[in-house]
């Protein structure tokens, strides 16, 4: 029942805390067929959430079964298509038993060519990695086809990649894999169970790797997401649209991943000392890259634009502030985990406007304008660019007013730097 009903709003919310959804061949989803789409974990609960707004077919999700302890939970995230499977960790065996009944809902919504996302890890963590997959996608396969008859499950591995998940105006990448026919190792699955499964849950994970964006050493972390905010800056793309049908650049990221990979230790030491020394030196300045991408774009006819944004702009922020500071206080004050910030901020602003809403349109409607608060959203999204477009602009207009030597020297800098990145992937 919420499904739908919220899936617009938090699809609005989701592509403006985005600054692009990048979402690459949706098309290798069947239709009309048994589906499992089998991704990676790095977010809490943010990438069901994409999946749930961006593909056109209802979803139905597989989770940890903590969280239905109470019952008004899990009427609440069974409205949302979540089905429950326990861990030994969840309440022992009493509670493993309930696998049965999930299990039995899984192949019931396959049979029926509901799709259903695994978050095939079994577990979230906040890095650019590919960790262990369970063998959960496998037996779910395997058991639907010996349950319901079927001849064919089809498994679509999903890689969920995130530029900074718990930032605002962060990139989301998106790629869907070759699918896998489980009926290629049904021979295997039946001379041996547990061979079966493992060399499914193998070639899941063969299929999976190349649509994650993978950091392999996780001791160069951090030259490589300095190269690739520093690609970010330097290819920036246009505010609209939001969502990109393309997987250009999950690949010039991976591109960039695979260049550091591949560096002798004397190369990457020299790089982190060049980072450091470029670093240093826009600290300095009180200047920043995004500014010295932007260097060209401080005009005095963008700052007159700006000027004239400001006014529909701060409304917006206020207007949102109660959401917003909630939201950040929840964040900071309540979850400890990494990997649970940027969702619960996400789910607290969306749960900030089922209330907050709900007044702006009283208080408008005792004022005789009960249509007023229709342009909240508007607003709020209107302050979002404005904000971005601020900040680039002032990033330049400083640069701009920086003596000459000083501004040439950080010029040559960030070119020597820009000249020993890859260039990126046509």
């Amino acid at each position: 029942m919420l499904y739908p009903i919220t899936r617009i709003p938090a699809k609005i919310l989701l592509g403006t805390y985005f600054r692009h959804v990048h979402i690459n061949q949706v098309g290798r989803i069947p239709k009309g067929k048994a589906v499992i789409l089998a991704a990676n974990h790095p977010t809490a609960f943010i990438e069901p959430c994409i999946m749930a707004c961006w593909l056109d077919q209802p979803l139905y999700y597989v989770v940890r079964g903590d969280l239905f302890s109470k019952k008004l939970f899990a009427w609440f995230l069974e409205t949302y298509h979540m089905v429950a499977f326990f861990r030994m960790k969840d309440g022992g065996y009493s509670k493993i038993k309930n696998n049965y009944r999930s299990f039995d809902r899984v192949f019931n919504l396959l049979a029926a060519h509901k799709p259903v996302m695994i978050l095939a890890e079994g577990s979230t963590r906040h890095e650019k990695r590919l960790r262990p997959l369970m063998k959960g996608t496998a037996r779910m396969a395997f058991g639907t086809m010996e349950q319901k008859d079927l001849d064919d499950v089809v498994i679509v591995p999903v890689g969920v990649n995130f530029t900074a998940p718990n930032e605002t105006r962060s990139e989301a990448m998106i790629s869907f894999g070759d699918p896998i026919h489980a009926a290629d190792f049904l021979e295997e699955y039946a001379a041996n169970n547990n061979k079966g499964i493992l060399e499914l849950t193998r070639e899941v994970r063969r299929r999976l790797e190349p649509e994650v964006l993978i950091i392999e050493q996780p001791e160069r972390e951090d030259v490589a997401e300095f190269f690739f905010e520093f690609y970010r800056n330097e290819h920036q793309l246009p505010l609209w649209p939001v969502t990109v049908k393309s997987d250009q650049r999950l690949r010039d990221h991976q591109q960039i991943s695979s260049w550091i990979h591949g560096l002798e230790d004397a190369k990457v030491e020299d790089l982190r000392a060049k980072i450091s020394e470029y670093k240093d030196a826009l600290k300095a300045n009180g200047q920043s890259d995004i500014g010295m991408a932007n260097r060209k774009k401080s005009s005095p006819a963008t700052g007159l634009l700006l000027a004239a944004m400001v006014l529909p702009a701060v409304l917006g922020w206020l207007l949102h502030l109660p959401m917003t500071s909630i939201g950040r206080w929840i964040v900071d004050n309540k979850v400890k985990s990494l990997e649970f910030k940027g969702s619960i901020f996400i789910a607290s602003i969306l749960g900030g406007y089922l209330i907050w809403l709900p007044l702006y349109f009283l208080f408008a409607a005792l004022a005789g304008f009960w249509w007023l608060p229709l342009f909240v959203p508007v607003l709020g999204y209107f302050y979002v660019i404005f904000r971005d477009k601020l900040k680039r602009w002032q990033s330049a207009w400083r640069l701009r007013h920086l003596a000459t030597e000083r501004k040439e020297a950080l010029i040559e800098m960030r070119a020597d730097l820009l000249a020993q990145m890859p260039k990126p992937v046509q």
